[in-house]
Formats: structure tokens, C-alpha cells, sequence
């Protein structure tokens, strides 16, 4: 269900009590004391539950509801200091309608209205909360749900008395700040949150047609990060903050943003300095009730290099983007934004401590950069939060670049009789200079020192059928490395290999000896001296061919070859892991 805010009609629109057949009102004789009136029915669908603890004739739902409604008003006009709603034309009380509440087929929890020439401020609440979603209140859900329906839809009634035709999306996130600033045991507002925490990159005051759409109750978090107490940010106005928004809201018009950045400003702030913070405190759940929001929505995560552009924002929004990495480098973060707007772009460290806010600072062109020393020791993730921070202007780019040292991908090793070759990707980061290689003994040894350019390395000082371990790193000009790409292995399988007869004229034998387990696979690849493929055999049931650790593969395509010399190779499939050996065959025909 939710809390509506209801259409500003004309007196001839507005509802009265006969339109809901609500034919009883409580109290029945108000007194000085009795600020509200409360309209409703125990019969038909309108009906509210009948059980009257205190049998006096007054269902309990209803007196429920004319307590909640007394209590709200008093917090909100005499503890909050808001003036009181404007009276009623009509009527010297509020009333307060319980009806069966229908939105889009959905329940809902209340609304509120006025009427065009008023004021005229009708509040309406549902006449059975039994169908609430879960909260809190340790008196339950029902007595919950009521508790913050009233305050909300009471609060749209006294924001009238300041502007009635205030943007929509700070009406609402107000009206929820109040509902749990007066009744915060019930915590109803935090189910609006998930929705909002996992949509960072739609604007703070969206508008949207979609009747679904619950963004504008989950802004509430805006209102939490003005008003609350905070662990890593400096913003905290107090409630009274709200407040003196809605007295500058007073000035005719749809003027919500100006008139936050207004009192920010009387502050010694603004609300694009604010903005920006709210943004990291969304990341590191920075609230009163941090422990029990969702975590923001990560646009990305990068454990390598990345340089990335054209990432769209609307105002007042933002996306996060994480780098991890699994040992010790240092990180440049790189950010530049679409310079006929302004940008925020936070930053938050994470260590075993917690986390540490920090900032791109930016130029006059929307660009600048951060060096993050101990990524990967001190910090174990890095969070980078670009915002765009102009008020309407939707769909700015930016683009932004992380270089830190990783080493290469795609890290492989091959062995033949006498040699292992290792290739690998090559690094894109335009720090990265070359490669060092390490393979193990009884400890890591480096054994080559490499360009940028290299993608492959001969191992030649090795011995058959001895596992050996390889592994990668990258540099830069400095000398700083990288860690170590995950260790590859070979053993050498292949112990010897040869053909007969040899020369062959019209068929022949290939015959490797091997150690270990029967391969997967085998391919034979037969090249001219010039080094073109001319023939490609593969073996997809080696097991077929083998007997022993002997494999023996009969081959009647040497009438298809030429007279010469050729040469060829056999390779054996385990997984990822290849290993192969070179030959030489004769064609005499």
C-alpha cells in the first residue's frame, strides 16, 4: 500500500461523508479540545472492524485513529514547530474519512485533499489496515501502519498552509521524514528504500508518470541525510532544517531545489557540495539506521585496468563503480565529466578500519585525478561515485580511467621435449612498460625481464617429466610490479616421438610415448618448410589408439602430401593445460 497525496478540486468534487455511506462520525459532539473529526461506517465495504474493547459504542480502529491524529498534530505543530493546517471553510475541524482505499487495484494506505477554493483540507485513511506490509511497532502492524499514515497524510495538510502546489517528490519525502520522526518505532519508511538504493542513477526529484513508481517516498533518505547525526560526513542541520525549506518553499511556484540550496546556502553551504556527500553516505550507509539499509547498486566492478567513456547521468544522480584487486598496487583514478555541467566524483577506501571519504578535485574543464597509495594492503576496495550535480540537465556524459598495475591475462604454458612456451595477453594500461617472468623450485626465481610488447617466452632450461610453475607480472617505468598472475603448470608428458616409416610414400605412423593420464584430446599438425599448415588431424578417442603409455596413430593421408620434407607437431589436450612435441617426416613417392 502507500500514502497518496490526493488532487487539489473544486467544493463541488470533493467528497462528503453520504458519498462513502459514511454514516457515523466520532466524537459526535466535538469539543474545544477535538481537532478532528473522524467519519465512518460498520457496515458494507466501507466498514471499519467492529471490536470495541471499551464498549462504548466507538469501534477501536476509530478511536485509534482519533488518538494517532491528536498525537501527529501535537508533534508536528508543537514540538516541530510547523504552523497548523489551514482550517477547513466548510467545517471547523479536520476531517478524517475511513473508506476502503483503491489505487490501481492496489490497497492503499491514505491520501489527502483540498479543494480548489478552500482551504478545505480532507484527510482520508483505509478502514482496515489488515492488509499492511510488516513493520515494527511492537503494538503491530495494524496500529503501525495507522500511526504513519496519519502523521504523513496530516503533514501533506499542514504543508499546505506554506504551498499547496510544491513539487511532488519533496512533498512526499518530507511527509515520510515526518511520519518517522513522530512514530519512529514503526520504521515503515525503510521499505521504500529499495527500490530508490537500487536506482542511484535516477534524479532525486524524478518525475514520473508511473503510477508504481515509489522513487519519490524513497527520497526520504535525502531528508535522513540533512536532519541526522553522521560517522563520516560533516552534514547534520537538525530537523529544524525541514522546516525553514518549507518556509522558503512560501514563494509561489515549484521551487523545491532552489529553496533547499537557499537555506544550504544561509548554511555555508550548497546543495551541490551536499549532494556530493550524500552520495558517499548512500555507500557507506552512513544513517541513524545504517545496519538495517540495502547496499546502493554497483554500476561496475573492475579488478583490472579500465578506461571507459560516454556514461550517461540525469541531475541529481549518481553511479558507483568498485576496484578491488587481490594484492598490493598503487591506484590512479582519472575522472572527467562533460564540462557544460558540474560533476561530483567521491571517493571511498576501504580498509579493515572501515571506510575513508576523499575527492577528485576538479578543474574548470570537469577533469582531474586521485593517487590511492596502499590499494590492495591499506585498502581493499576502492569506490569511485560520479554524480551529476546540475538541477535539470539530464543525460551528461563522463568518462573515467583506473591504471594499476595487474598482471596480464590469458597466462598460459605449453611444453614440448625441451622447452616450455608461456604466452600470454598484452597489457592495455598505458603504465605498464613489460613483464617479468618467474618460475618455481623450491622457491619463486625470476628467469626473464621482457618489453611490453612481448607476448610469449621460450623456457629452454628444463628437464623432462619435471613439473614446473610459471608465473607473470607487469611493471612500469618506476620498477613498482604487480602481484603475480595465478601460478600455470606443465609437466613434461611427452617423452619421445617419431613416425614410420619415414619416408613414407602413401602411409605412416605417429608414436609418442608418454607419462600421466590418457589425453582428452590429441591434434597433429603437419607444416611445409615455408610454415604453412598442410594437414590437420585430429583425434577426439585417443584412448583408441593407446596401449600402455604408447599412443599409435595410423595415418593413410601422406598421398595428399607432395614429395619433401615435413614438419609436424603432436599435441596432447588436459583441460586447459597443452602439451605438445616436434617431429620431421619424409615424402618420397
Amino acid at each position: 500500500g502507500k500514502k497518496l497525496l490526493g488532487a487539489h478540486l473544486s467544493p463541488s468534487y470533493l467528497p462528503t461523508p453520504s458519498n462513502y455511506s459514511l454514516d457515523k462520525s466520532f466524537p459526535a459532539v466535538p469539543t474545544e479540545e477535538d481537532h478532528f473529526v473522524i467519519w465512518y461506517t460498520t457496515s458494507g465495504t466501507n466498514s471499519v472492524p467492529i471490536a470495541d474493547g471499551n464498549s462504548n459504542e466507538v469501534p477501536d480502529y476509530v478511536e485509534w485513529v482519533k488518538d494517532y491524529s491528536e498525537g501527529s498534530l501535537n508533534y508536528e505543530v508543537n514540538i516541530l514547530g510547523y504552523k497548523p493546517p489551514p482550517k477547513s471553510v466548510l467545517h471547523p475541524r479536520l476531517w478524517v474519512y475511513l473508506i476502503n482505499i483503491s489505487y490501481y487495484g492496489w490497497a492503499a494506505y491514505g491520501y489527502f485533499e483540498d479543494d480548489s477554493s478552500g482551504p478545505n483540507p480532507l484527510i482520508a485513511v483505509h478502514s482496515n489496515m489488515e492488509f499492511a506490509a510488516s513493520n515494527d511497532d511492537l503494538e503491530g502492524k495494524i496500529k503501525g501502519a495507522l500511526k504513519v499514515t496519519i502523521a504523513h497524510e496530516l503533514f501533506h495538510a499542514v504543508k499546505a498552509g506554506y504551498d499547496w502546489d510544491e513539487d511532488l517528490w519533496w512533498d512526499e519525502t518530507t511527509s515520510v521524514w515526518v511520519e518517522d520522526i513522530v512514530y519512529p518505532e514503526v520504521n515503515d519508511y525503510l521499505r521504500y528504500l529499495y527500490d530508490w538504493f537500487a536506482h542511484p542513477e535516477y534524479s532525486l526529484d524524478r518525475k514520473s508518470e508511473d503510477s508504481s513508481d515509489i522513487h519519490k517516498y524513497g527520497s526520504v533518505i535525502f531528508a535522513k541525510f540533512l536532519t541526522e547525526d553522521h560517522q563520516y560526513l560533516p552534514e547534520n542541520f537538525g530537523d529544524e532544517i525541514i522546516k525553514k525549506i518549507w518556509e522558503r518553499c512560501e514563494t509561489p511556484g515549484k521551487n523545491s531545489l532552489s529553496s533547499i540550496n537557499g537555506e544550504l546556502n544561509s548554511l555555508g553551504t550548497d546543495l551541490k557540495t551536499v549532494f556530493k556527500n550524500f552520495t558517499a553516505a548512500n555507500y557507506l550507509k552512513d544513517y541513524v539506521d545504517g545496519d538495517r539499509l540495502p547496499n546502493i547498486a554497483i554500476k561496475g566492478t573492475y579488478s583490472t585496468a579500465v578506461d571507459l567513456s560516454n556514461n550517461a547521468l540525469s541531475h541529481l544522480s549518481s553511479n558507483y563503480l568498485t576496484f578491488t584487486t587481490p594484492q598490493s598496487s598503487d591506484l590512479t583514478l582519472s575522472f572527467d565529466g562533460e564540462d557544460s555541467i558540474d560533476w561530483g566524483a567521491k571517493v571511498i577506501m576501504e580498509g579493515s578500519g572501515g571506510g575513508e571519504v576523499a575527492e577528485i578535485i576538479l578543474d574548470v574543464g570537469q577533469s582531474g585525478k586521485l593517487e590511492v597509495t596502499g590499494f590492495g594492503t591499506t585498502y581493499s576496495k576502492v569506490v569511485l561515485i560520479p554524480s551529476n550535480l546540475s538541477w535539470g540537465v539530464d543525460d551528461k556524459t563522463y568518462a573515467f580511467k583506473a591504471d594499476f598495475l595487474s598482471p596480464p591475462e590469458n597466462f598460459k604454458a605449453f611444453a614440448s621435449e625441451d622447452e616450455v612456451t608461456l604466452t600470454w595477453s598484452a597489457s592495455t594500461n598505458p603504465a605498464v612498460v613489460g613483464y617479468n617472468i618467474y618460475r618455481s623450485g623450491s622457491d619463486w626465481a625470476l628467469i626473464a625481464t621482457l618489453g611490453k610488447e612481448t607476448t610469449t617466452y621460450e623456457d629452454t632450461t628444463i628437464s623432462p617429466g619435471t613439473t614446473y610453475s610459471y608465473a607473470i607480472t607487469s611493471r612500469d617505468s618506476d620498477g613498482n610490479e604487480s602481484w603475480q598472475s595465478p601460478p600455470t603448470s606443465t609437466t613434461f608428458l611427452i617423452l619421445s616421438l617419431y613416425n614410420y616409416p619415414n619416408p613414407c610414400s602413401s602411409y605412416t605412423n605417429f608414436v609418442a610415448k608418454f607419462s600421466g593420464s590418457i589425453p582428452q584430446k590429441v591434434l597433429i599438425e603437419i607444416y611445409n618448410l615455408a610454415g604453412r599448415q598442410v594437414e590437420r588431424i585430429e583425434d577426439l578417442s585417443p584412448d583408441s589408439h593407446i596401449s600402455g603409455t604408447i599412443y599409435t596413430y595410423p595415418w593413410s593421408g601422406v598421398r595428399s602430401l607432395a614429395n619433401g620434407v615435413y614438419l609436424y607437431r603432436l599435441l596432447l589436450f588436459y583441460g586447459g593445460e597443452v602439451v605438445s612435441k616436434k617431429g620431421k617426416l619424409a615424402v618420397l613417392k
